[in-house]
C-alpha cells in the first residue's frame, strides 16, 4: 500500500481540474491571497473639453446668456434695408439690394458695377447698413447620486471601498461633461461637407437631412479634403488651434498653420488608404512630422492641412444614413448606415457655460452623508445608509458656428 501523507493541503491534480479534496486533517479556511487594492479600469481620456474657456454666469441673472455678433459691412449675412446705390435708389432695382454694396462677392463684375462712386455734387447717394445678429445658450443642471450602508462599510472585503466608489463617481461625471461637450460640437456644426456627393451647407438647420443623404459613396478622396479646407478658409476659419495642457493660468499651446481634424479610429482604416493627385498615399504618420513641434498627444497623422486625431469615445449617428447597398461593407443600425463626423474646430468657435466655475471648466459639487445621526430619519430610523450626490452646471454657446465643421462619412465593417 503507498504511503499516504495526512496532512496534505489539498489533491494538486484534482486543484487544477476543479475536483480537490481537501486533507485529511481537515478543510482549509483560506485558500486564495486576496490582493486588498482593487484594480482601477483606466479613465477615459478628456479631449474636447481642454479646448474650451467657460463663461460663468453671476448670480441673479438667470440661467440663460446671451451676446451680440457684428456682421461685417462687406459680408453677405449683413442683409438690411438701410442701403441707398449711387443713384439714390433702393429695393430690387438699387445695385446696393442688401445694403451691404456686394457683401462677400469675389467676382470683379459685381465688385466694379457697385463700387461706391460719387459725383462732384455728392448727394444723398451710397448709403450702407449694419447688421447684427444674437446668440445665445441656456444652463441647465444636472447630476446623479449614489447610496452605500454602515455594514458595507464595515464587513466588505474591500478596506478603501468608498474611496473607490467616490473614485469611479468623479471619473464618471467628468465623463458625462465630456459627452455632453462632443453633442453640442456635433449637433452646432455650421460648416457640413458630404464626400461622395459633394454636397455642402453652412445652414445647421439642413444637417439632419445631409445625414440622411450619407451612402456607400461617402468616403472622402482627397479631393474631398482639398475642397472642405478651401471651404474652411473662404470662412475665414483660423488655421491654427489652441489647447489647455496645463492650468488656466500657465501651459497653453497653439498649433500654427494647420487644422485638427477629431475622428473615431473606426476611420483610420479608411484615411490610411488615401491617395493623392498622384496616386501616392496622402497619408502621412505622426512620427515623420513629429519632431517638428509640438503634436496633440492622441495625434496619428495627417492629410494636405488636416491634422487627425483620435478620439477614443468619439460619437457617431447610429442608422442615420440611407440604406447600405446590396453588398456594403459599411457599418449600419436596423439597415441604415452608421455617419461618422470628421470634426473640425476653429479657434473661438464655442465656449461653455457654467455656475460658480474656476473660469477653466465645469466645477462639480459634491455631498456626501455618512451612516450614523446625520441620515436618521423616519424612512430610516437606524442611520444605516449613506449617500454621495454629484452635481454640476453645464451650458453651451456656439460663438461662431461657421468655424464648427463637420464631414459626414461612413466606416468600414
Amino acid at each position: 500500500m503507498p504511503y499516504q501523507n495526512p496532512h496534505l493541503y489539498n489533491d494538486p491534480a484534482g486543484y487544477r481540474t476543479g475536483t480537490a479534496t481537501p486533507s485529511t486533517i481537515g478543510p482549509q479556511l483560506v485558500d486564495f491571497m486576496f490582493i486588498k487594492k482593487a484594480l482601477a479600469e483606466q479613465a477615459k481620456e478628456i479631449v474636447f473639453s481642454n479646448m474650451s474657456s467657460t463663461i460663468e454666469i453671476p448670480k441673479h441673472t438667470g440661467t440663460a446668456i446671451k451676446r451680440y455678433v457684428d456682421v461685417l459691412m462687406l459680408d453677405d449675412k449683413n442683409i438690411n434695408d438701410q442701403g441707398i446705390d449711387a443713384a439714390g435708389q433702393t429695393g430690387a432695382l438699387s445695385k446696393n439690394p442688401n445694403g451691404n454694396l456686394y457683401g462677400s462677392s469675389r467676382d470683379i463684375g459685381v465688385i466694379a458695377d457697385r463700387l461706391p462712386a460719387l459725383g462732384e455734387q455728392g448727394g444723398r447717394v451710397n448709403r450702407v447698413g449694419f447688421k447684427r445678429l444674437t446668440i445665445q445658450g441656456t444652463m441647465q443642471k444636472y447630476g446623479f447620486f449614489y447610496e452605500f450602508t454602515q455594514d458595507a462599510l464595515n464587513f466588505d472585503t474591500q478596506a478603501d471601498l468608498l474611496q473607490n466608489m467616490s473614485r469611479e463617481a468623479v471619473r464618471g461625471a467628468t465623463q458625462l461633461q465630456e459627452a455632453m461637450l462632443q453633442k453640442d460640437l456635433l449637433d452646432n456644426c455650421g460648416t457640413v461637407y458630404v464626400p461622395g456627393t459633394g454636397f455642402a451647407d453652412w445652414d445647421t438647420d439642413t444637417a439632419t437631412s445631409l445625414k440622411a443623404s450619407v451612402d456607400d459613396t461617402a468616403i472622402p478622396t482627397y479631393k474631398d479634403f482639398m475642397k472642405f479646407k478651401l471651404m474652411l478658409d473662404d470662412l475665414r476659419v483660423p488655421g491654427s488651434t489652441s489647447m489647455f495642457t496645463g492650468t488656466r493660468y500657465i501651459d497653453t499651446k497653439t498649433i500654427p498653420s494647420a487644422r485638427f481634424a477629431f475622428i473615431s479610429n473606426a476611420l483610420l482604416p479608411m484615411l490610411e488608404q488615401v491617395k493623392d493627385f498622384n496616386n501616392q498615399p496622402a497619408w502621412v504618420p505622426v512620427e515623420q512630422y513629429a519632431a517638428g513641434g509640438y503634436t496633440h498627444p492622441k495625434e496619428v497623422g495627417k492629410i494636405g492641412n488636416f491634422r487627425f486625431v483620435v478620439v477614443p469615445e468619439a460619437l457617431y449617428w447610429g442608422g442615420a444614413g440611407a440604406a447600405p447597398g446590396q453588398n456594403s461593407i459599411h457599418r449600419a443600425t436596423n439597415n441604415k448606415l452608421d455617419v461618422y463626423p470628421i470634426l473640425v474646430i476653429g479657434e473661438d468657435a464655442f465656449t461653455t457655460i457654467g455656475f460658480q466655475t474656476n473660469g477653466r471648466d465645469g466645477k462639480i459639487k459634491v455631498m456626501t452623508k455618512m451612516p450614523g445621526l446625520e441620515t436618521a430619519s423616519f424612512d430610516d430610523p437606524y442611520g444605516s445608509r449613506g449617500f454621495t450626490s454629484m452635481q454640476w452646471w453645464y451650458g453651451f454657446l456656439a460663438q461662431r458656428p461657421e468655424r464648427l465643421a463637420c464631414m459626414y462619412t461612413v466606416a468600414e465593417l
